[in-house]
């Protein structure tokens, strides 16, 4: 007998939407039973009111009290099963032979559903426990994100916690309560303190703490207006307007910090301080070696051009007409020697010595040579040269090695205008790995302020003008030394004379350099 005719539906449908139904015939015997049901109940032929009780309404569990209820609902427990109850309505078949129950699952507890063993394909759309288990998909689905949600978060604070560890940058963190709540590495080396002395410490503590570091007539920024203006940028949608201001601190070692504020949720907020005492010092180098390149090069181009234009305009008598060439003769010449250096300078920088053709070879010809040629117009002086009879091997460009030296034989003579001993000499490190080559003069000598200085291009200790030079000597010196693996140190005494070792490593010419 088929089960659809009751209700309209095709067997299919039927048995989709009531996997519940029970059939009980004339005879109380249940003849058939929904498919998920049939999961449940035992095995073999049953009377219904050995498995089921009728709750509601009370009335004879067999098929004469079921048939006089038809049309109506009724609610069944199961006697097999103390988990299940069902509820539906009571349809009588057309022949009398039997009655149908449509019903539906009563379930009101997951761990029911989970004690029977059934899945959302063993419930009807229409049943109330589809609702429940599509709840508890959905709390899985939910819980399942919310994990996945943590473990990126959690990934993503790591990531930012080593960026900011890492960080050269300082950065402390206020939260709404004013608060400091993260501090990086990079902060408290900057200001000389560790993390902890800072967590938890208030915004208004922090600003009266970096007060105490600041440089004479320095003044902290106001933060407030830093915030402001952030918050203005950052409305207006152009992040390379945020705010910064500068200060100077002396504690514990003396920096400048160009500061700015990032806002965050709430009254949040995020001080970020940047250490930029090296690019303030080479924008000043910067502006210095312009305005002194600018100043050392008019000043020979002037007199060229000057004595040149008198020459086009003017008829001199031939003493004087030589005496005028001979003006911007030697201008000239201090202009290309200028040139030159300058030119020298920046290929050695730019190529990094790849140009240069560094071969191990004896040592001791090229300082010979190099003081041979030397000659400084009207000066009776000789270098005083105290070599051993015995120098090591040194993987070395013997050319640019001489114009090092060269340089600083011809930075002897100069700054020794009263005269003096000029020596050239040698030493050995500590630990034998390298030859020092020595040049001492009894000359006008520096202050520690100008030893600090003497590297920097154009600078010039002496400032009067009267010794000719570029300032480019050192610098040059300094270069190739560096390209050659060793180093130049420089000890002065002001009014007594310097001492200029330029250091070479020994026999490391394994591997030949060549352009």
């Amino acid at each position: 007998m088929s089960a659809a005719g009751p209700v309209g539906l095709s067997a299919a449908q039927f048995a989709a939407e009531f996997p519940f139904h029970l059939l009980v015939d004339a005879q109380d015997g249940i003849r058939q039973t929904g498919a998920s049901l049939a999961r449940l109940m035992p095995t073999g032929p049953s009377v219904f009111a050995d498995w089921f009780r009728v709750v509601r309404p009370r009335i004879e569990p067999d098929f004469a009290g079921l048939a006089a209820w038809a049309g109506k609902l009724v609610v069944l427990e199961s006697k097999f099963e103390p988990h299940i109850r069902l509820r539906g309505s009571v349809q009588l078949l057309e022949d009398r032979s039997g009655v149908l129950l449509l019903m539906s699952p009563w379930i009101t507890r997951l761990e029911d559903i989970e004690t029977l063993g059934l899945t959302v394909t063993d419930f009807a759309a229409h049943d109330p426990a589809i609702d429940l288990l599509f709840l508890q998909q959905a709390n899985v689905t939910a819980l399942e994100d919310t994990r996945r949600l943590a473990a990126k978060l959690k990934e993503r604070t790591l990531s930012l916690d080593s960026i900011s560890a890492l960080s050269p940058d300082g950065i402390i963190l206020f939260g709404p309560d004013g608060r400091a709540t993260y501090v990086n590495p990079a902060l408290g080396r900057l200001m000389g303190e560790t993390i902890s002395f800072f967590m938890d410490m208030t915004e208004s503590t922090f600003v009266g703490f970096l007060s105490t570091l600041l440089d004479f007539g320095q003044i902290l920024p106001d933060f407030d207006t830093l915030a402001t203006s952030d918050t203005a940028a950052e409305q207006g949608g152009d992040r390379r307007r945020y705010p910064r201001a500068t200060f100077t601190i002396v504690q514990p070692e003396r920096r400048v910090l160009s500061c700015s504020v990032r806002c965050g949720e709430g009254a949040s907020r995020v001080l970020y301080f940047r250490d930029i005492t090296r690019e303030t010092e080479v924008d000043r180098m910067k502006s210095e070696f312009l305005s002194t390149a600018a100043h050392e090069l008019r000043t020979p181009m002037a007199s060229v051009f000057g004595f040149s234009e008198l020459l086009l305009r003017r008829d001199y008598d031939e003493a004087t007409r030589k005496d005028l060439l001979s003006t911007i003769h030697r201008q000239a010449g201090a202009l290309i020697h200028m040139v030159n250096e300058l030119l020298d300078l920046a290929r050695i920088e730019a190529r990094a010595g790849k140009d240069f053709r560094i071969t191990l070879q004896p040592l001791k010809p090229i300082v010979e040579n190099t003081v041979a040629s030397l000659l400084v117009p009207n000066d009776p002086r000789q270098v005083v040269v105290d070599l051993p009879e015995a120098m090591p091997d040194c993987a070395v460009d013997a050319e640019k090695l001489q114009q090092a030296l060269t340089n600083l034989l011809s930075n002897a003579y100069k700054y020794s205008p009263e005269g003096g001993e000029i020596r050239l000499d040698t030493l050995r490190s500590v630990d034998g790995s390298r030859i020092g080559i020595r040049v001492t003069d009894q000359g006008m000598g520096m202050t520690p302020e100008q030893v600090a200085r003497c590297f920097e291009r154009f600078y010039r200790a002496d400032a009067s003008g009267n010794i000719p030079g570029t300032g480019l000597g050192l610098p040059l010196v300094k270069e190739i030394a560096e390209i050659l693996g060793g180093a130049i140190d420089i000890e002065s005494t002001f009014g007594r004379g310097t001492a200029c070792v330029l250091w070479l490593p020994i026999g490391e010419g394994d591997v030949i350099r060549a352009a």
